[in-house]
């Protein structure tokens, strides 16, 4: 795992590896658990086990910042502007709560009894946050 220059005197990192395919959270769990991981103590690997909307919430925000960016017809129109400000709120609020779902330590149904908690990896080993 290469570190950006610009970190090397953090006293740690943590990485979110986040799946927006179900058949991703393999991958993402034999990276954080391969032998080579073991001599990183400062490396925390987190990967939430659903995200389920997330990638749909991203592309609204996406949808919503390309039509504030690429139509000039907004520029004359206060009230489409104030509307399409409104919705991309929302939006980011939406993206913004669904991540920190993903990342609540403390969450009821914890992603080892199959719950749509987050798993975290210290050392390529699975730590529990309970």
């Amino acid at each position: 795992m290469k570190v950006d220059p610009s970190l090397r005197e953090a006293d740690g990192v943590i990485v979110y590896g986040i799946s927006l395919h179900p058949d991703d959270l393999k991958m993402f769990a034999d990276k954080a658990s391969d032998p080579e991981m073991k001599c990183r103590s400062q490396v925390v690997i987190a990967i939430p086990q659903e995200t389920d909307g997330l990638r749909e919430a991203i592309f609204e925000t996406a949808c919503l910042r390309w039509v504030r960016d690429k139509t000039p017809e907004l520029v004359g129109d206060r009230t489409a502007r104030n509307e399409l400000q409104a919705r991309l709120a929302k939006a980011d609020a939406a993206v913004e709560s669904l991540l920190l779902a993903f990342f609540n330590i403390g969450a009821r149904s914890p992603a080892s009894a199959g719950g749509h908690g987050c798993k975290w990896y210290r050392k390529g080993a699975l730590r529990s946050c309970s």
